[in-house]
């Protein structure tokens, strides 16, 4: 048991440096949050630990602040401004980020990735099989069917990871992460 104990503090204490620091690799969001439980903060790790794209060695989170990932990702090929969703796409459409501005605050609503450059933080991308999917995120929380696809959507707390299959169901397409406070905003 005093072992346990040992190991689950050190584990915590590395996730309170890695979460709190930023040494250039990556925008650092609001994703880790540790609670009196050591057990409950392993769970919360393990839980938000799939919030984030990586691209170009950036990790982005989806609640990282929107003016950190602008500056990290550097200028859009395309941008608009005009209305409280705002939107930026980089690098061809790799990437295209949509951020909801209340008059308040500027949040990131959706990451959608388009590109096998950019991966999931368990290693998915833009051209992996469905099969490789379902390996390494399990069954699907929603599943919709269309002509153009399948949509595997994954509950996560606070968010949501969806990847586009292309008319095969053979391959990912896209995969989009969203963020459920926001996405109620909005609806």
């Amino acid at each position: 048991m005093k072992k346990r104990t040992i190991i689950l503090g050190l584990m915590a204490s590395m996730v309170m440096t890695t979460g709190c620091t930023n040494q250039g690799t990556g925008v650092m969001g609001n994703s880790v949050n540790l609670s009196s439980s050591t057990d409950e903060a392993q769970e919360q790790v393990q839980v938000n630990s799939d919030d984030k794209i990586v691209y170009a060695n950036h990790d982005i989170y989806i609640d990282s602040n929107v003016d950190e990932v602008l500056d990290e990702l550097g200028e859009p090929a395309f941008a608009n401004t005009d209305s409280e969703i705002e939107f930026y796409t980089y690098n061809n459409a790799e990437i295209e980020m949509h951020v909801f501005d209340d008059g308040n605050s500027r949040d990131i609503w959706e990451m959608h990735i388009m590109s096998n450059k950019v991966s999931t933080n368990r290693g998915i991308k833009s051209g992996d099989s469905k099969d490789a999917v379902l390996e390494k995120y399990g069954k699907p929380d929603e599943e919709s069917h269309d002509a153009n696809g399948d949509t595997y959507t994954y509950d996560f707390d606070g968010y949501k990871l969806s990847f586009v299959t292309d008319d095969n169901n053979e391959s990912v397409q896209r995969f989009f992460i969203t963020n459920e406070e926001i996405d109620s905003k909005i609806q």
